[in-house]
This record gives C-alpha cells, sequence and structure tokens, in this order.
C-alpha cells in the first residue's frame, strides 16, 4: 500500500470535513443553518431534552408537543419536531448537556465520545495512521454533522468486544451499557451464549440491571411506560416515510423504496434478522478466532435491526480496524471490505437517493455468507 498517498488524500478529506463544519457554523442565524435546520441536526434532540429534564418529568420527553416547544424555544418557532424515541438510560447521558450553550456541548460530546473510539481503533489497527484514516471516514463526518451517538455506540460494542477473552466482566458491563440504543444490542446475548462467554453475561446482566434500577430510583417507573409506550409511534413514522428512506441502510426500508407493502417489507426485515442472528450464533459457537467474531457480530446487528441510518454506519469502524490489521498477504479481500465498508456511509445514501436501491443491507448479508464459508474453511477471519 502506498500510505504516503493515504496520508495525504486522509488529510485533504479531514481538512475538507473541517472546512464544512467551520462554514455550516459561521453562516448560521444562532444554530439554524441556511437551509433552516439546526446546526448538527439530531442534537438538538439531545441538547432539548437535557434542557427539558430541567424542569418537566422525564416522561414528558416522549410528548412531541412538549419536547417540539424546547426546541421551538432553542432555535425558532419554524424548527421542524426532533422526536425523542430513546429509553430512559439515554436521559441520564445527555442530562449535563444542559451546563454548556449549544455550540459547546455539540463540541464536548464530540469530543468525549470520538476520543475513546479513536483510542480503541488505535489499539485494533496498530497503525501510525490509523487515527488520521478514521477521521477521515465518511462515518466520522456523518455522526459529528448529526450531531449523534454513533461514536459512544462504536466505542461499546467495539471494546466491549475487544475485551471480552482479556476482561470478561468489563466486556459485559461495555456491552450492557447498549441498553440506550437496544435495538443494537439484540445480538449480544445470543452470541456471548453460543460462544460460552458466561462472564461476560453476568456482566451484562450487572449493567443492564444498574441503568434500570438508578433511572428508576430517580424518576420511578413512569419513563420507562413512556418508552414503551412510544415504540409504536416510532414504527409507524419510520414505515410511512416520515423520515428519509435513503438514509436508512437496513432491508425494511430498501423494502418499502422499491415499492414493496409494508406487510411484505416486515416480512423481508424478519428474514433478513433471522439469517443475521443465525450468522452470528453459528460463528459464535464454531470459530475461535475472535476478529471474525467481532466483525460478524457488528455486522449482523446493522442487518438485524429495521431502525438505523447513515450515522450509525460508523460503528463498522471496528470491523475496518479489524479487517485492516489481517495480514494483507494471506487474502487481499479483508482490505477490499475494509475499504469499501470505509465509503459505505456516503455511498450507500447516495446510491439509494439515485436508485432506490439500497446496497447496505446486501452487501452486508454478502459479507457474513463470506464469514461464515471462511468459518468453514479455516475457523479464522477473512
Amino acid at each position: 500500500m502506498n500510505y504516503k498517498r493515504i496520508k495525504a488524500w486522509a488529510f485533504i478529506i479531514v481538512v475538507c470535513y473541517l472546512l464544512i463544519l467551520i462554514s455550516l457554523v459561521a453562516s448560521a442565524n444562532g444554530i439554524i443553518d441556511l437551509q433552516g435546520k439546526p446546526i448538527a441536526t439530531d442534537f438538538v434532540t439531545f441538547y432539548s431534552a437535557s434542557q427539558l429534564l430541567q424542569t418537566s418529568s422525564p416522561s414528558t420527553l416522549y410528548n412531541t408537543l412538549s419536547i417540539h416547544e424546547a426546541q421551538k424555544l432553542l432555535a425558532n418557532d419554524k424548527v421542524q419536531l426532533f422526536a425523542w424515541h430513546y429509553p430512559p438510560p439515554f436521559m441520564l447521558i445527555v442530562y449535563p448537556l444542559h451546563f454548556f450553550s449549544y455550540y459547546s456541548a455539540w463540541l464536548l460530546w464530540t469530543l468525549f465520545t470520538i476520543i475513546p473510539l479513536l483510542l480503541l481503533l488505535s489499539i485494533i489497527y496498530r497503525h501510525s495512521l490509523a487515527v488520521l484514516i478514521f477521521l477521515a471516514f465518511p462515518g466520522t463526518f456523518q455522526n459529528i454533522i448529526h450531531g449523534q451517538n454513533g461514536f459512544l455506540t462504536a466505542f461499546l460494542i467495539g471494546a466491549g468486544l475487544w475485551l471480552l477473552n482479556k476482561k470478561p466482566i468489563i466486556s459485559g458491563l461495555l456491552l450492557g451499557s447498549l441498553i440506550y440504543k437496544p435495538h443494537f444490542a439484540i445480538l449480544v446475548v445470543p452470541a456471548l451464549l453460543a460462544g460460552r462467554h458466561y462472564k461476560a453475561l453476568s456482566g451484562v446482566t450487572a449493567a443492564i440491571t444498574l441503568w434500570i434500577a438508578t433511572t428508576i430510583i430517580l424518576w420511578g417507573g413512569a419513563p420507562w411506560t413512556a418508552f414503551f409506550e412510544n415504540l409504536p409511534f416510532a414504527g409507524r413514522l419510520l414505515e410511512a416515510g416520515a423520515l428519509p428512506f435513503f438514509k436508512i441502510p437496513t432491508p425494511l426500508s430498501g423494502a418499502l423504496m422499491i415499492g414493496l407493502s409494508v406487510q411484505l417489507s416486515r416480512i423481508i426485515q424478519l428474514i433478513f434478522s433471522l439469517f443475521a442472528i443465525a450468522s452470528a450464533i453459528y460463528i459464535w459457537r464454531n470459530s475461535n478466532d475472535h476478529g471474525l467474531k467481532m466483525s460478524t457480530l457488528i455486522v449482523s446487528a446493522l442487518v438485524a435491526s429495521p431502525f438505523a441510518f447513515d450515522y450509525d454506519l460508523v460503528i463498522l469502524a471496528p470491523v475496518i480496524a479489524i479487517l485492516l490489521a489481517q495480514p494483507v498477504q494471506e487474502d487481499k479481500s479483508c482490505r477490499n471490505w475494509a475499504l469499501f465498508f470505509w465509503t459505505l456511509p456516503f455511498l450507500s445514501p447516495a446510491v439509494a437517493a439515485i436508485t432506490s436501491i439500497q446496497i447496505a443491507p446486501l452487501a452486508f448479508v454478502a459479507f457474513l455468507i463470506l464469514q461464515i464459508k471462511v468459518c468453514i474453511r479455516h475457523g479464522r477471519s477473512c
């Protein structure tokens, strides 16, 4: 590989990201950009939730009128609704944001979530260019410009899996903390059971219990009731097209985009989900290669959930690091998949917007099939 060329291009890409972000902030009216949307669009949800928690019951966050009013006070009367769909533990995570101004909170949120992830990726892919490569990763830009929580999710699942054999209890605590975004954690318990990682499972149980108990002690059970009552509403928003399908790299979105009915699209999502679950369980039961197991679980999680957005593809960062760390002399397909996954956060929504075809779930299934074949032949990664 020509590392000098990679370094030069990565540096140029990072500079371009910075210039875009600076121009957005400099041209904004308050926190509203030239298109009438909040800067760091989804971060307005986190920040307004933090503010609302100071004066209202946590259950109020699930009331669209209440949180929209908070967002209007923060931005202007024309700002669109950014609804809250997260479980109560995430309220604890965003709670301190109100101590800072909007832009300071966005900056601190970005730094405090990306730095641990970059350290993890540098440990997995021990190369001097690791940090620069992942700063240039399109998933990084997508997550920053949306002000989203993808860095936190990527760190929890990546670090949790990476520490599995060395520090199983800590591994379980990290993986259990994915309760704040549970649709990406649905494969954790089946995989750990298949791999007989019982100490890690105890950590997962402890983390989930701690998060739930803390929220109930602080706020009672009402926020949890509101969360579960809100789930059908979140599902209807997704299926009705209230959210842009081209930005949702899931089998459900892909089926809806080509004109299939909601019922048939649900069936297709279920088929993909079952395949993803079966793939993860098979490899975690039959392989001793930790990299193969990690990458399979993360990709399977993206296939199994109907809820994912382009910024969530940043959780592919640990997978890319694992693939790049494989000896290139043994199999060049690892580098090819790493490059493809690196481009996917930009490539997937672009292709979907132009062709109405979601390539991400199709690519993920192809990758899982390859992983299963490799596991059958060699029991090792890629």
